[in-house]
């Protein structure tokens, strides 16, 4: 990464295109996928737990979604999951978005929203805001 330290808190992370692969690297239910499919929000959760018990850490991230050019097994073209596990609790959240734009424009929005889901479950976006009010 870029930015020094950041392997203090970025342990690692699974990029999984292929649906087996949510399975075999991500521990999605292979249940899940087969009456969900790869793009639903069961299976962005189970992701997100998945890959951080894994990786052993505390918090885990996901997207699941369709990034285009095509539609994928229904699913139009910017619709995207994103959730956020914690392991060794019950605490997991997931959004569905619709996203317009190019490829490009759907990952990067995807990856935004999910550190932005993050930031909510750990409540820095409301320090961030009570802090912005304050200065006001």
């Amino acid at each position: 990464m870029a930015i020094p330290g950041a392997s203090d808190s970025y342990l690692g992370g699974v990029i999984s295109y292929a649906t087996r692969l949510k399975a075999i690297l991500a521990g999605v239910n292979v249940a899940t996928l087969a009456e969900l499919g790869p793009v639903a929000a069961r299976t962005a959760i189970e992701m997100a737990h998945g890959v951080a018990q894994r990786c052993d850490a505390d918090w885990g991230l996901a997207t699941t979604g369709v990034a285009g050019p095509d539609t994928q097994n229904g699913h139009p073209v910017g619709q995207v999951f994103v959730a956020v596990s914690h392991q060794g609790s019950d605490l997991s959240s997931v959004r569905e978005l619709k996203f317009q734009g190019d490829r490009a424009t759907i990952r990067q929005l995807s990856a935004e929203a999910a550190i932005g889901l993050l930031a909510d479950a750990l409540g820095l976006n409301d320090r961030i805001e009570e802090s912005t009010t304050r200065e006001s």
